[in-house]
């Protein structure tokens, strides 16, 4: 019996395709920042292509708190156009921006490396979670509060020292 020539191109139509699966990892992947101050972290870690053909890095795509805001420039100014087979970058990927109305509390994100075949692909490449903790600012003591501290002390032993005769000897010429 022969197999209609249709069968095998369905038979590859159907199935998914083959996309390279990179390696993604961030440096630090859980960065913090001071809340109630603007501050920016960056993101740098590396991406590295275990197989022997060419993948082309053509996007990204962040999801984190509407109150966070991911720039994604390091990404496009310093990682390359493509990955060669086996190849490597390491680098910057984001910056988070923290602005100072941010609340204190724990941020979970993610970053997916976008690309494939050809500069025109755009499937999902790799993903990285990561989080940003904006952190409680401390806050300082006064530097009054020493001062404040010395005027109270003082003013409790103000009417010790002011008694008369409390520590002091009569002198005999002044006896009489």
């Amino acid at each position: 019996m022969k197999i209609p020539m249709i069968l095998p191109i369905l038979t590859l139509a159907v199935l998914p395709a083959g996309a390279s699966v990179l390696n993604f990892d961030l440096t630090t992947a859980v960065l913090s920042a001071p809340a109630g101050q603007s501050s920016t972290l960056e993101f740098i870690g590396t991406l590295s292509d275990p197989t022997t053909t060419d993948v082309f890095l053509n996007g990204d795509l962040s999801a984190l708190d509407p109150s966070l805001t991911v720039d994604d420039s390091p990404f496009f100014t310093f990682a390359p156009l493509f990955l060669p087979g086996g190849g490597t970058y390491s680098g910057p990927f984001f910056d988070v921006l923290v602005l100072p109305g941010t609340p204190s509390g724990s941020y979970s994100g993610s970053f997916t490396i976008q690309g494939g075949a050809n500069a025109n692909a755009f499937d999902d490449l790799a993903t990285q979670n990561f989080t940003v903790n904006v952190v409680g600012a401390v806050v300082p003591e006064p530097r009054f509060f020493w001062v404040l501290f010395f005027l109270v002390v003082l003013i409790i032993l103000m009417p010790n020292l002011r008694r008369p005769g409390r520590g002091r000897s009569v002198s005999p010429t002044t006896a009489r």
